[in-house]
């Protein structure tokens, strides 16, 4: 029953890494962009991606940083969780983030495709530095 929550994605970084210190854990957050191969149609001559808020926990974080650009092809292996943040404007948001156990760099940087992911990511706002809190 461990393994019921349970994500693994392929895709390219669609925004820059960021990360955050929270008390004495490091945090670091990245957008992920990843093609919807679930329909066959072209959307504006091209195939529909999603886009996962990805976040990595612990010591690890910032030697992930560093190693992690925009454009990168990267495995993320985690659970998904429900987030619910205030943004700087003190408007409630609510998001679904990957929490990854595994984080890997599969390839070198193609901005050619991850700047087609992050045109339709657009610019969301993004979870403030505060520790996020699940919700049932």
């Amino acid at each position: 029953m461990k393994h019921l929550n349970r994500i693994t994605l392929v895709g390219f970084v669609a925004s820059e890494p960021m990360l955050q210190k929270l008390g004495d854990t490091h945090v670091m957050r990245l957008k992920l962009s990843v093609q919807d191969r679930s329909t066959r149609r072209l959307v504006a001559g091209k195939t529909p991606r999603e886009i996962f808020h990805v976040a990595a926990f612990g010591q690890a974080a910032p030697t992930q940083h560093r190693g992690i650009r925009y454009g990168d092809r990267i495995f993320v292996d985690g659970s998904g969780h429900h987030v619910e943040y205030t943004d700087r404007k003190s408007i409630k948001r609510a998001l679904f983030e990957v929490h990854a156990h595994i984080l890997l760099r599969l390839s070198d940087t193609l901005v050619s495709d991850a700047t087609a992911a992050t045109e339709e990511a657009g610019s969301a706002d993004e979870p403030p530095a505060s520790e996020p809190s699940e919700v049932a």
